[in-house]
């Protein structure tokens, strides 16, 4: 409907005495345009989203600066060793160093299609060190201290084994160096694995929430995403955990880096999606 034939139409209405909620001299046109991540910006469906509350992300302590402590977790007669923050019984959770996205699973459904199953199905993100194709000046920006965060890692997963092993939490014999080697790290791949439960415990969605950094206020505001690209510079919140179980008569034990509920965006390639819809004021 062109601007002109709209005007008429409001007149028309207005003759015939109908009521109508008041409306502004401008109607919002939709417009099908090629854009780079401009759906995804959170001022694009700014008309959307006033009835939503704005969310404000939360101080994350990071991983150089937790002061941490292992206790031992009883649940059901069983016992695992678990990281938290000096004098707390709370999960400890600590901000990674920024790092280079090699796969991801983060749409809204994670990745269910793959699994299946709702109550096994996960969000998930690998990470890499470097920077891959980001800019070089992002490296004097963010001051990476990338391999001493997965030494941190290393170390706190260690630590956390040794106190499961000497408290004979899982009844494990024999020489403390063989049950260290024993160990199944699955949050070791290629990179480092972080994985989110897909619903919280309430069957409500439990996706991370993307944050951007604003360049005039310098302060992070909620990014709305689709999908991660890969090669994306992130900054994930994580906190390790710890299990021991019998799988088909083979016992296993180890630890699992659960995904935080804020991703820092630093940075993402320029990828088009031509299917987005720009909405044009």
């Amino acid at each position: 409907m062109s601007k002109r034939a709209r005007e008429q139409r409001l007149q028309d209405l207005k003759r015939q005495k109908v009521k109508m909620t008041p409306l502004s001299s401008s109607i919002p046109m939709v417009k099908d345009t090629k854009v780079i991540h401009q759906a995804s910006k959170p001022s694009v469906y700014e008309g959307y989203k006033n009835n939503k509350e704005k969310k404000v992300l939360k101080v994350m302590t990071k991983w150089n600066d937790a002061d941490i402590d292992i206790i031992t977790w009883s649940y059901k007669g069983s016992g695992n060793p678990k990281v938290v923050n000096k004098g707390k019984r709370k999960l400890a959770s600590f901000l990674l160093e920024p790092m280079v996205v090699l796969s991801s699973d983060l749409a809204q459904d994670g990745n269910l299609k793959l699994v299946g199953d709702p109550s096994k199905a996960r969000y998930t993100v690998e990470l890499g060190t470097g920077l891959g194709k980001a800019p070089k000046r992002l490296k004097d920006q963010l001051d990476l201290k990338q391999e001493e965060c997965l030494q941190f890692l290393d170390k706190t997963a260690k630590e956390a084994l040794e106190h499961a092993f000497f408290e004979d939490l899982w009844g494990k014999k024999g020489e403390l160096e063989a049950f260290l080697q024993g160990a199944n790290h699955c949050w070791k791949k290629e990179g480092i694995q972080l994985k989110r439960r897909l619903t919280t415990f309430g069957g409500e969605s439990n996706r991370p929430i993307f944050w951007k950094k604003n360049k005039k206020s310098m302060l992070y505001e909620e990014l709305e995403l689709d999908e991660l690209p890969e090669g994306s510079i992130i900054q994930c919140e994580g906190s390790l955990r710890f299990f021991s179980f019998k799988d088909d008569e083979k016992e296993m034990y180890g630890s699992s880096l659960d995904l935080g509920e804020n991703i820092l965006v630093h940075w993402m390639p320029e990828t088009e999606y031509t299917d987005n819809i720009y909405i044009d004021f």
